[in-house]
């Protein structure tokens, strides 16, 4: 069911839906939906795609729909990703710096994304005859807005 969420994100942001998904699980292998992490500079993620509190601040959005809400976390998630492409371009770069702002951590988490986009793409070759692939490109947007 998860990964059905994610190709519904990838036409309102033009966001590859694999690197989405590569994004998520670098930040949430386990793809626990209601994940909280408590970080050292006293900021919190949450949800699939662990969206800090800087974002939930900026964005105003509601924390209880971000870790209970896939389809909510997946759409900012992909929201913020293409808020760093309109900026960095269709770059790592732009993968990289949806989670730190500071190269010295931007350029490895790009690479752990990288790492598992790769791996995706590589298992979506192997798997072209499925169902599942037939939805990768349904065009659905949801507005999430109060």
């Amino acid at each position: 069911m998860i990964f059905l969420i994610f190709t519904l994100f990838e036409n309102p942001f033009g966001i590859d839906t694999l690197l989405l998904k590569a994004l998520i699980l670098t930040e949430n292998p386990q793809m626990i939906v209601n994940a909280k992490h408590r970080n050292k500079n006293g900021t919190t993620d949450y949800g699939l795609g662990q969206i800090n509190t800087v974002w939930v601040k900026g964005l105003s959005l509601d924390t209880l729909k971000l870790l209970y809400n896939p389809h909510y976390n997946i759409y900012y998630t992909a929201y913020i990703l293409y808020t760093k492409i309109q900026r960095y371009g269709n770059t790592w770069l732009a993968v990289g710096r949806y989670h730190s702002a500071n190269p010295l951590y931007a350029l490895p988490y790009s690479l752990k994304v990288r790492r598992i986009y790769e791996k995706l793409l590589k298992q979506g070759r192997n798997n072209d005859k499925k169902k599942d692939n037939i939805l990768i490109h349904t065009p659905v947007s949801f507005d999430y807005t109060d």
